[in-house]
């Protein structure tokens, strides 16, 4: 009867234990990186709410902080949010990538009225403007992260 565990025993034991543990590090290492990334990503897709909120024109192609975006807009007293907004550096940038313009005087139609006469129709309709929006797409970069969201801005004449 055998009372210990031979040494190949032991080495099986050992090599098999090792692979085990090496394989659950990588694991817990691969989670931890995911997790980094899907913080990082969510933290762009707040920051591009906030933009998209504040864009304006005049920052087009200008490094902002996220407290230069907000700041007329709100009056912050929390002195650690003031502080984090200001860390919050980007490189703001906006294109037009399509314009869209809706002719109101089509959607009133050129029905004619009681007596038949479908000239006022037509005027009326020639009296409502014309709306246009820009489709407008906002970019912040930094050196380690970055995004892009999608606007829509009615055009002013």
């Amino acid at each position: 009867m055998r009372s210990a565990f031979t040494i190949i025993e032991v080495l099986a034991a050992v090599a098999i234990a090792t692979i085990v543990g090496a394989a659950m590090l990588k694991m817990n290492s691969s989670n931890l990186f995911f997790l980094g990334q899907l913080k990082q990503t969510s933290q762009v897709s707040e920051d591009l709410a906030v933009a998209a909120l504040h864009a304006d024109k005049r920052f087009n192609r200008d490094d902002k902080s996220l407290y230069d975006l907000m700041e007329g807009a709100y009056a912050i007293d929390n002195d650690d949010l003031r502080r984090y907004l200001k860390t919050q550096n980007y490189r703001y940038t906006e294109s037009v990538a399509d314009t869209i313009s809706f002719d109101t005087g089509m959607m009133t139609g050129s029905e004619e009225d009681d007596n038949g006469n479908e000239a006022a129709n037509v005027e009326a309709a020639a009296a409502v403007p014309m709306i246009q929006f820009e489709l407008i797409s906002i970019t912040l970069a930094s050196d380690k992260r970055h995004g892009s969201i999608m606007q829509i801005r009615p055009i002013t004449e």
